[in-house]
């Protein structure tokens, strides 16, 4: 007991017994609650739940622990919260499963500026952060490996990337904004992007300004031009689901469809549809090329 300060004897009774020795030890506790050394040990009602049972390190004065090989439980209204195991030296925090494991060289740190920082030393895969929504599936969230950062597997990263995103089933959402959130947005940086959807088009910032990267509808098609006579056009049709009139159309010719002193062009003539016209600008003879498959693509 301590009295005014002193200590006295051994404090014993039918629940067990502390002694105030150096060796800071708690052996017997069947019932806890008592007051020692003027604070309160609260903990389970349960003997095998709470078993501190000695303490043979160097300084036995500035430790508590066991030199035993059980677990040991941290328990409070006869509900196990927290472990310590004594073979790996896993801390586990518990709620109705586990919540938080620390181990192999984990540093997790509250610093005063307000910041909190997460470590990883010495750990199965080389000092990464792997972050799991379940601790028992091979599946990563997120992942942290010097300076690069991984959504979603814990392939090895491309040392030229920064964040790498790989899926076979998901995509990547950038923001999506109205035109008036997207002027709105203060100071941005060469090279932002946002999705606009009022124009349905991706917004891309760069040389000062806010610039549209313009939706791009492509289709082919295989056209046999007609014998064209001298001075004359022949035109085909190819249908592009969403062309409009006033597009921008680039087309792809073929190599076996050229002729000498003849020229292909494309505009949108209808909706869905861009008229491929050949001229033929030789002033004796006709051209008759042959067929081969042309490619368009029209600009949004």
């Amino acid at each position: 007991r301590r009295v005014n300060g002193t200590w006295i004897n051994q404090y014993t009774d039918s629940i067990g017994s502390y002694t105030p020795d150096t060796a800071t030890r708690f052996t017997g506790l069947a019932t806890l609650g008592k007051a020692y050394n003027d604070s309160v040990i609260a903990a389970n009602a349960t003997a095998t739940k709470w078993g501190f049972t000695g303490n043979a390190t160097t300084y036995p004065n500035t430790k508590i622990g066991t030199t035993g090989s059980s677990t040991i439980r941290f328990i409070t209204n006869n509900v196990e919260r927290a472990s310590l195991d004594s073979s790996t030296g896993t801390l586990n925090i518990t709620t109705s499963g586990q919540a938080i494991t620390i181990k192999g060289g984990a540093d997790i740190r509250s610093i005063t500026d307000g910041n909190i920082y997460i470590t990883a030393l010495g750990t199965s895969v080389g000092g990464d952060l792997i972050f799991r929504s379940n601790p028992s599936a091979s599946d990563v969230g997120f992942l942290v490996h010097s300076l690069q950062f991984q959504v979603g597997s814990n392939a090895t990263i491309p040392a030229s990337a920064a964040l790498s995103v790989p899926s076979t089933t998901k995509g990547i959402l950038i923001p999506v904004m109205t035109q008036t959130q997207v002027a709105a947005i203060s100071s941005p940086a060469t090279g932002l992007q946002v999705y606009n959807s009022d124009s349905s088009k991706v917004n891309l910032y760069a040389n000062g300004r806010w610039n549209e990267i313009p939706k791009v509808l492509i289709n082919t098609a295989a056209l046999d031009f007609p014998s064209t006579a001298a001075s004359t056009s022949s035109d085909l049709t190819i249908t592009v689901t969403g062309a409009a009139d006033g597009d921008m159309v680039a087309l792809g010719v073929p190599n076996a469809a050229m002729n000498a002193n003849s020229c292909y062009t494309a505009w949108v003539s209808a909706t869905n549809t861009i008229t491929v016209r050949l001229n033929n600008y030789q002033t004796i003879g006709a051209i008759d090329p042959a067929s081969a498959t042309f490619k368009v693509q029209v600009f949004k």
